[in-house]
């Protein structure tokens, strides 16, 4: 069971990635937001990096459905994503695919390649699912 804390985080993250706001995250919800990124750093769709990189996004989102979506409509609500991200963050272990994909996602938004993620960067990646956050939200929740 994840903590009043930890739903207010799930929750933020969940809505950052629910991009059409329409409370259930969907494949377009992440699409889009690799579309922005690529084409900010100049990847065309075309390119193989882009279709690699959309491809590894797809896989990771079909097992996210697999994992999160219990009611098995096609989406993830919010009450699914808790549930998941809770039983995920609570099971302290990262499988080898899930590391792969968190080293592609830091490696692309690690623009400078100092090994570390700048707010600049961070808010790099979260506008791409939502233009609403500023560099000062970043900041705040890094304190």
């Amino acid at each position: 069971m994840a903590t009043e804390d930890q739903k207010a985080r799930y929750t933020a993250v969940f809505k950052h990635q629910d991009t059409d706001g329409d409370g259930h995250l969907k494949w377009e919800d992440w699409e889009g937001p690799i579309l922005k990124h690529a084409e900010a750093l100049g990847i065309g769709k075309d390119t193989k990096e882009y279709q690699e990189t959309l491809a590894r996004a797809r896989a990771n989102f079909d097992r996210l459905l697999k994992d999160a979506d219990k009611d098995k409509d096609g989406a993830v609500s919010l009450d699914e994503y808790i549930a998941w991200a809770s039983h995920w963050g609570k099971s302290g272990q990262v499988d080898e695919e899930s590391r792969k994909w968190f080293d592609t996602v830091f490696h692309n938004f690690d623009l400078n390649k100092n090994g570390t993620l700048s707010p600049n960067e961070v808010l790099v990646f979260l506008n791409g699912f939502s233009p609403k956050i500023t560099l000062d939200d970043v900041k705040e929740e890094f304190k």
